[in-house]
């Protein structure tokens, strides 16, 4: 098995489910210290953010199993992948301020749901 996949799959079975509850676990202990509500996502964040993740694993995917075909050359290319990512990020808020603009939010706060 290549080398790169199984660094992979290590980071995304061990260290990304640690990285998950490291921010669960933080999340708690600030909103416990502070008296702040947590955040809340959305139905429509959730799907933003989801999609969010898949292009940029498929941006990933592509990058380092099939470097052999187009796309995957073009994110080869010195600082392409970069820009994928600061352009992810930015259609991302751009994203959540147009729906905060039409009044959909994509979180709110606890204390918004209990009225």
């Amino acid at each position: 098995m290549d080398p790169v996949a199984i660094y992979m799959l290590v980071v995304i079975f061990v260290v990304g489910p640690l990285l998950a509850a490291a921010y669960i676990w933080l999340d708690r202990r600030i909103s416990r210290r502070t008296g702040a509500d947590r955040v809340r996502l959305t139905p429509i964040g959730s799907i933003v953010l989801i999609a969010f993740v898949v292009v940029l694993g498929v941006a990933v995917v592509f990058r380092q199993f099939y470097p052999g075909s187009e796309v995957g050359a073009w994110l080869r290319a010195d600082g392409v992948m970069t820009g994928v990512v600061v352009g992810c990020v930015l259609v991302l808020f751009a994203i959540e301020a147009f729906l905060r603009w039409l009044g959909k939010p994509t979180a709110t706060n606890k204390s918004e749901q209990d009225v």
